[in-house]
Order: C-alpha cells, then structure tokens, then sequence
C-alpha cells in the first residue's frame, strides 16, 4: 500500500487513514475492516486497523453508541482501541474517558499517540 491511498465510505476515516499512513508508513493494515460474533454475524467494523491498535472514528456529537463500539471492536480484535471524534464536546470524551474509553478531539496528540 502506498501512502496516501486508503479509501472508506465515511471521508473523516479515509482523511484519518491516509495522515496515519503518511507519517506512519506501513501502519494502517486495514479500513472498515468487519468483525464477527462466534456465529458468523457482523457485529460492526474497526473503522481503521492498525498494526499495534484499533481506531473508530466518528465525526457527530452524539456519543451514545461511541462507548459500546470501542469495547466491542476490542473484544473482537484483542487490540487497544482508541476513539477519534473530532466534534465531540470536552464533556462527552471525558464521560468516555470515565467508562474506561479512550477518545481525543485533538489529531495531532493522536497521531503522536499512535508512533510505532
């Protein structure tokens, strides 16, 4: 995979995807990758794989599903998973954060986060 050249459905992944890639050559294995229950039904998708980590990204303000996807698509991949939501209000990330999630509005510190 060259950099720059990763595609989803939703712009706000590919955009994180390919500035990923572009620092981090070689990091992103995957994007809208599906995960599966233990009967072969899709439960959801890592919004991005990564080599070392998940990351579901979700560019609304409406966090009510955000918690539980994050536990799931680490259950599922046996990963660290991050959230990225770049809209999301101080408030939310941190209701997140006392759950036990891990989301940033702040791409730069997630990029910093994600070094090899």
């Amino acid at each position: 995979m060259v950099a720059g050249t990763w595609s989803a459905k939703d712009a706000l992944t590919t955009a994180v995807a390919n500035m990923i890639e572009a620092r981090y050559l070689g990091l992103v294995q995957g994007v809208e990758v599906p995960f599966y229950d233990s009967a072969g039904m899709q439960l959801g998708d890592h919004d991005i794989l990564l080599s070392n980590s998940v990351l579901q990204i979700k560019g609304g303000t409406n966090t009510s599903r955000l918690f539980q996807q994050l536990e799931a698509s680490e259950a599922a991949a046996g990963l660290p998973v991050l959230g990225y939501a770049p809209n999301l209000p101080a408030r939310a990330i941190r209701g997140i954060g006392l759950k036990g999630g891990a989301v940033t509005a702040d791409i730069d510190l997630l990029l910093d986060v994600l070094e090899p």
